[in-house]
């Protein structure tokens, strides 16, 4: 069947709430029918937020096929030819398939068992690389099969800084990627909020390349589109993904894991060898949120009684929260608590502050969390001005702020006891906290 025969392109469509029909090639339709696809359909695409949004339970599966939606619609938009556009489809569809149980949470676990760079684009990378059906069906089968296989692995390639067609990797991994397109649509409307919604089709009537070829950029008509976008990204982030119901739920879930290392048939299970991948991929593919929880309980003691209160939804409270910026005049203060991001510090600091109160050191969590306002951070937004020079955002955009994060130093505990653990904390960082 020819590329260009319309029937190519929509060997399959599948319904979805946020683009409409997705249509899917035959090759693509393979793709997401593969296990490690339909493993994403037991992934939360938003770990625990459900914990405060009771909807927010759409998974990385349906994520990925509206990614793989958006990412045509680029790939069309700025003249990508047929080949180009089939490679881009199918990385934007395998682009989560490295996700772990819940999300990014997971991702913090993994990277302090086999260091900071293991991440899920990682794991995607080594996924794609090493699976042997996800290969056959990239390389195509037939005599006129096409083999794009060489191409999407290399977009998926983390340690490659530079890709021979860059603007295929921008559409997959940028600041105006096919998945930020996608998911804050996605979640904005599984969650009922307002917050992420934007223009998504005057955005891709707008959306370009540069005079080079090698970056995404927007005309100058489509600039306010784009503002409306990064608004709609800053606002999800202070008040969904950056909720504090959801850091308690992440940090519990977090400490299950921590308390879980001490058993070496769990800790085998997330190793990860280069030299023999497939051995940590053999146990990965089974692994999403049921499973990890059913692993975690099977371990039984304090990992089992976390996890258990998670699922009762029995969750630690705030004791004390301090904005450092704001609250703390002390610069020597500010600066102890700004600098405590240590992971075995902190968890002394818990320790000591659980032994004064009187209660089991898992009840006690401290974290230190910087929330960047997206709004004014770098993203690299390109607007292409009507005498076609490219112009950074930055340069044009009306909104400025000389507050780049937020640093907030949380204590979390039972209620019962949350007065005991914000004085013990005062006794022991010498920080009083006035109000």
């Amino acid at each position: 069947m020819s590329k260009d025969d319309i029937s190519y392109w929509r060997f399959k469509s599948i319904r979805d709430p946020i683009h409409g029909f997705v249509s899917l090639t035959e090759r693509e339709t393979r793709l997401i029918n593969t296990l490690w696809l339909l493993r994403l359909q037991r992934i939360n695409q938003l770990g625990h937020t459900y914990l405060v949004y009771p909807s927010a339970t759409h998974k990385r599966y349906e994520h990925s096929l509206g990614a793989m939606y958006v990412a045509d619609q680029i790939a069309v938009n700025i003249g990508l030819d047929k080949h180009q556009r089939e490679v881009v489809r199918a990385a934007a569809i395998l682009h989560d398939v490295g996700h772990g149980p819940f999300s990014h949470v997971f991702e913090e676990f993994l990277q302090d068992v086999n260091g900071e760079d293991f991440t899920h684009e990682y794991l995607t990378y080594q996924i794609v690389k090493n699976d042997e059906e996800i290969k056959s069906i990239l390389k195509g089968e037939g005599v006129d099969a096409e083999d794009v296989y060489d191409e999407v692995v290399n977009i998926l390639n983390p340690e490659i800084e530079s890709y021979e067609e860059p603007i295929l990797r921008d559409i997959i991994n940028s600041s105006l990627d096919c998945d930020k397109l996608d998911y804050l649509l996605r979640d904005s409307y599984h969650l009922g909020v307002k917050y992420g919604l934007f223009d998504l089709q005057r955005i891709l009537h707008t959306i370009t390349k540069t005079k080079d070829g090698k970056k995404l950029c927007i005309k100058e008509k489509g600039k306010d589109a784009l503002e409306n976008y990064r608004l709609g990204r800053h606002l999800m982030h202070a008040q969904v993904y950056e909720h504090h119901t959801r850091l308690i739920a992440e940090s519990m879930f977090l400490l299950a894991l921590d308390i879980a290392k001490e058993n070496n048939d769990f800790m085998e299970l997330f190793r990860f060898d280069k030299n023999n991948p497939t051995k940590f991929l053999s146990n990965y593919i089974s692994l999403d949120d049921h499973e990890i929880y059913r692993l975690l309980k099977e371990i039984k003691g304090k990992s089992k009684n976390m996890i258990e209160m998670l699922e009762k939804r029995k969750l630690l409270k705030r004791a004390l929260v301090i904005d450092i910026e704001h609250e703390l005049r002390d610069v020597r203060q500010r600066k102890k608590l700004v600098d405590m991001k240590d992971k075995k510090e902190l968890r002394n600091l818990a320790d000591d502050i659980a032994s004064r109160v009187g209660v089991e050191p898992e009840y006690i969590v401290c974290r230190n969390h910087a929330i960047s306002i997206k709004l004014y951070e770098k993203y690299g937004f390109y607007v292409l001005k009507e005498d076609e020079h490219v112009e950074d955002l930055d340069n044009l955009s009306p909104f400025s702020s000389k507050v780049k994060s937020l640093i907030y130093f949380y204590v979390f505990s039972h209620e019962s006891v949350k007065d005991k653990v914000a004085k013990a904390f005062s006794d022991i960082t010498g920080i009083q906290i006035t109000k």
